[in-house]
């Protein structure tokens, strides 16, 4: 082929090839199903993405922070604004990619998605590791080892939320003053036992005073499935004397108590469990 021929084709190529880079999907990012290009119009609350097409959209996998119900209107929650700009910031005016489930939407109809930007961005990475965000407790297990470590990462440096008091991680004792509320908390299993089929793990000597931790018997089944936390799968009695770090809602019986929806939510924080932050 002539010179003069071959070299426009060979700059269409590069071009391609180029174009074909810039949408490749960020190598932290586990291996979900593209749902394409979408146009985000605007955002509510929460992180809520409003396409263009009508659809709306959340950010799978993370929690923004918002206004405690306790806080009056009028009263400022820069966390919560933080937040939102850092997002905006993060869209900008271009077309995102979106990647998850086909089916996978939430009681609100809302899509859940894991969001990358024009320029290769993931989303939901980038927050966590400003720390204008943390992991929710609903994050899917094929994203939650990456999502983790980008929390951690901020949590190291006291980034964003990590600075402020209301986020802090918790210690077990402190638990009975936190009822009602979303909290990371850490400890280690003071006993571990078998009570018809599911797990409970106290994080203390007093029932009253410190978390329990109660993992039903299909969650536990799944753990041999999540490997942080298959070493203990067989036996989880062994979770006695290992520190953790749990998130989720605190409830109340005897005392305050977290119920485990999913292995997800379980870190192991000893040498064993390979999760140790110093």
């Amino acid at each position: 082929m002539p010179l003069r021929l071959a070299l426009p084709l060979l700059l269409c190529l590069l071009l391609i090839v180029h174009a074909g880079c810039a949408r490749a999907a960020p190598r932290d990012l586990p291996p979900l199903p593209s749902l394409g290009e979408a146009q985000v119009q605007r955002l509510e609350a929460g992180g809520v993405l409003v396409l263009t097409d009508g659809g709306r959209a959340i950010l799978a996998g993370i929690e923004l922070p918002r206004r405690p119900l306790t806080l009056s209107a009028e009263a400022p929650w820069p966390a919560a604004e933080e937040a939102r700009t850092a997002l905006a910031g993060l869209i900008g005016d271009r077309p995102v990619v979106l990647y998850g489930d086909a089916g996978a939407a939430d009681r609100y109809g809302r899509r859940q998605v894991q969001v990358v930007t024009a320029d290769g961005r993931w989303i939901q990475a980038e927050l966590l590791r400003e720390g204008c965000a943390r992991v929710a407790v609903t994050v899917d297990e094929r994203s939650a080892a990456a999502l983790l470590s980008a929390e951690a990462e901020a949590r190291r440096a006291r980034r964003g939320i990590w600075r402020q008091p209301a986020y802090r991680v918790r210690r077990s004792y402190e638990t009975p003053g936190l009822v009602g509320s979303i909290q990371l908390v850490e400890g280690r299993v003071a006993s571990s036992r078998l009570i018809k089929g599911d797990l409970v793990l106290h994080l203390g000597g007093n029932w009253r005073r410190s978390l329990t931790v109660l993992v039903p018997r299909p969650v536990l089944a799944r753990f041999a499935e999540y490997p942080p936390l298959a070493a203990v799968a067989d036996q989880p009695r062994r979770m006695a004397g290992r520190r953790l770090r749990i998130r989720g809602w605190i409830g109340k019986t005897i005392g305050p108590v977290m119920e485990v929806a999913r292995p997800e939510q379980i870190e192991l924080l000893d040498a064993a469990g390979r999760a140790e932050e110093r």
